[in-house]
């Protein structure tokens, strides 16, 4: 299941890096070549909410999955699968986690 938290994770940077790698293409594009306009104005105040968001949103998001982390622990290896054997169905409930239940952290 680590491999599987590492590859969602390279996804996301890929989808973070190809977003603001594009907005500053077009940044730069428009302060070399564009006109100045009010909608070249626009273009680049929005592209510059773009990357303010998706830095925010990046970076909240990492933090909130290293708190789930350091409060839930992560989620066990699934058992190797035999030849044949139906897959096993992912663990739910208080055996998924390896950190303290809710409960616990309640009193």
């Amino acid at each position: 299941m680590a491999k599987l938290v590492e590859t969602s994770w390279r996804y996301r940077r890929a989808a973070v890096y190809i977003a603001l790698l594009w907005s500053f293409a077009v940044i730069t594009h428009l302060a070399v070549n564009g006109a100045d306009t009010a909608l070249t104005r626009a273009i680049v105040d929005t592209l510059g909410w773009v990357i303010m968001f998706v830095l925010g949103v990046y970076v909240g998001g990492a933090s909130w999955d290293d708190l789930n982390k350091m409060r839930y622990g992560r989620l066990p290896d699934p058992p190797a699968a035999t030849p044949g054997a139906p897959a096993a169905a992912p663990p739910f409930g208080p055996e998924a986690t390896t950190g303290p239940s809710p409960q616990d952290e309640r009193g």
